[in-house]
């Protein structure tokens, strides 16, 4: 953390808890009144693929302002204990009741790549106690796939913030948000076949209609996964050799058929079992992800 000084300049802010917790990976932050006492604290989102999410490491942290810029850990159980490989942090009053609440995205299931990670609505007390009611108030945001970012936004304008969210392997995802409780109402937004990876969304009204607008930024073409609405890039998930733990294969198409973009040897490596269906690479030439999982 940087504090401006008099003379424009920047220069690090000591707070103890950074350093005691430097040992782990931060991948992003909020600023937000917690407790209502007109000062910033500061909401720390954990990530990582090493641990699995029963790891403390993981956990995501509340550091409360004193009133003089420096930090302290909130009070036990002012958080759910919430492990996960964090992305995101945003904050709104989504049950407008003049407190701020949150919205904690997942990127993914450490060790388990390609499945849909948890996503958290976390609602304030008023005086910085948060509690899980994801499921009382969004039904299905568990499963709306690997989040990479979230922008709070009045879609309907009717006052409250609505929640669109993106991320990788997944369309843009539109929340309406009726009095606490949100709807997936993506299908009916023209958002419904935007799959894509998505890094980012931001929202303004960038045509100046009095409506608000989103700008999302994609993987690019820049890359070897090249994908469209006939050929999409595809990857299935699977324990295929049973031995406990998940396989990911990625496959595209070329002239109109889908192939895995791994080698045998790649495969191999990670499917037990390929190697003494295949023993040539003659053999594996030309076989679809069907023919070999």
């Amino acid at each position: 953390m940087f504090t401006q000084q008099n003379d424009g300049t920047f220069r690090p802010l000591h707070v103890p808890l950074f350093i005691k917790d430097s040992i782990t990976e931060d991948v992003d932050a909020a600023l937000f009144d917690a407790d209502g006492d007109g000062d910033f604290d500061l909401y720390i989102v954990r990530g990582g693929n090493e641990v699995p999410v029963t790891n403390s490491l993981l956990a995501d942290r509340l550091l409360i302002n004193d009133g003089k810029g420096g930090f302290n850990k909130c009070e036990k159980g002012s958080l759910p204990f919430m492990a996960y490989n964090g992305s995101c942090v945003r904050p709104a009053d989504f049950d407008c009741d003049g407190d701020l609440d949150l919205f904690v995205g997942s990127r993914s299931v450490p060790g388990a790549y390609g499945l849909s990670p948890d996503q958290l609505l976390l609602e304030n007390d008023g005086n910085g106690i948060f509690k899980d009611v994801t499921d009382f108030r969004m039904k299905g945001l568990k499963d709306a796939g690997m989040v990479t970012d979230a922008r709070w936004m009045d879609y309907d304008q009717d006052g409250d913030p609505d929640l669109v969210l993106v991320g990788e392997w997944m369309k843009v995802c539109m929340f309406r948000n009726d009095e606490g409780h949100f709807t997936d109402i993506t299908g009916v937004t023209g958002l419904d076949e935007t799959s894509g990876w998505w890094n980012c969304i931001q929202v303004a009204d960038v045509d100046r209609d009095g409506d608000l607008d989103l700008i999302g930024g994609n993987l690019g073409l820049n890359s070897l996964l090249k994908a469209s609405k006939q050929e999409p890039v595809e990857m299935y998930v699977n324990d295929f050799d049973n031995n406990g733990s998940l396989d990911q294969v990625i496959c595209s198409y070329h002239n109109g058929i889908s192939y895995p973009m791994a080698s045998l040897d790649e495969l191999a490596g990670q499917i037990a079992g390929l190697k003494k269906k295949y023993p040539n690479y003659s053999d594996f030439g030309g076989k679809t992800a069907k023919d070999i999982l």
